[in-house]
């Protein structure tokens, strides 16, 4: 019965997850399901989760619509909230952010952040060996771009470009 139960929850976070949040959070089923050993589940991890996953789309869609300063001020809000995941991608735009506004000191230590917290975003790599072109390092910018493909391969082996492509620079 309780595997049968914490399916058809499941369904109903999935299909409507505030309303369920709402619905569920007094009620006794809710709390014989989700704190039982059985069911080792949090409704408010799932909900940070997806919030958390909203920021990230939302901070693409501004980097695609080319809207930095707003990008600086989304992530730095999504930085600072302790509840939220994905704390690498926050860094990850905030410093594309500065990338784009060419403050490549201020992109670079965003990047650093970001490997700090999740070391296999291979753009994160790509973009800090395009600083390190600018400022003439190659070795360094050779080193981070072979890196970046290894992590696209790992990542995506349809990676559609040809190793030669990205180290373009070399």
């Amino acid at each position: 019965m309780w595997p049968q139960a914490a399916e058809y929850s499941l369904k109903a976070i999935e299909s409507s997850p505030k309303l369920t949040l709402i619905l569920m959070q007094d009620s006794m089923v809710y709390k014989q399901i989700f704190t039982s050993p059985f069911f080792k589940y949090s409704l408010r991890d799932e909900m940070n989760d997806a919030k958390s996953k909203a920021y990230v789309v939302l901070l693409s869609s501004l980097h695609n619509m080319g809207q930095d300063a707003k990008m600086i001020l989304i992530s730095k809000i999504a930085i600072e909230d302790q509840n939220l995941t994905d704390k690498g991608a926050f860094y990850y735009y905030a410093g594309l952010s500065y990338f784009e506004m060419n403050q490549m000191e201020k992109a670079f230590l965003l990047f650093q952040k970001s490997l700090s917290i999740d070391q296999n975003n291979p753009d994160v790599y790509f973009y800090m060996a395009s600083i390190y072109e600018k400022a003439g390092q190659l070795q360094q910018a050779k080193q981070l771009l072979e890196i970046c493909y290894a992590l696209h391969q790992k990542n995506d082996p349809r990676f559609p470009y040809e190793r030669e492509v990205n180290l373009r620079f070399f």
